[in-house]
């Protein structure tokens, strides 16, 4: 049984009667994932899949609420954490500190692609154990 059933068609609920939920949506979203030690493929691709469709369109605060608790998560999914690494430091900072989903190339490319705030964050990862 997936961890989110029935919820692939809240997104464009989300959108109804000019209430824009999805900022809270990608937060309960996160807060049921992260709950769980361990997911099934159904279940980290139906997450990421809600989440990936959700993260572009809600607030840089929610981003970085979601950045938060899946740098802290051993099981976050990589799509997701890679998504949030590439995102304003604000929201990347929790993720290139404490995620270790990263590859050193996968960060060496961040670093190239984003510049010293992105950098400093990676130098900041490395030099806590």
């Amino acid at each position: 049984m997936p961890i989110f059933p029935k919820l692939e068609g809240l997104d464009s609920l989300a959108r109804r009667d000019g209430v824009d939920i999805r900022p809270t949506l990608v937060r309960v979203l996160t807060d049921l994932y992260v709950q769980k030690t361990g997911h099934t493929a159904e279940e980290e691709r139906h997450y990421t899949e809600l989440v990936l469709r959700l993260i572009g369109a809600v607030d840089v605060a929610t981003r970085v609420t979601v950045a938060r608790k899946l740098a802290a998560y051993p099981g976050a999914p990589l799509a997701v954490v890679r998504r949030l690494a590439r995102d304003v430091i604000e929201v990347a900072e929790p993720i290139l500190t404490q995620s270790r989903a990263l590859s050193d190339s996968e960060l060496a490319a961040i670093i190239k692609d984003f510049g010293l705030g992105h950098a400093a964050a990676i130098a900041r990862r490395h030099a806590s154990p």
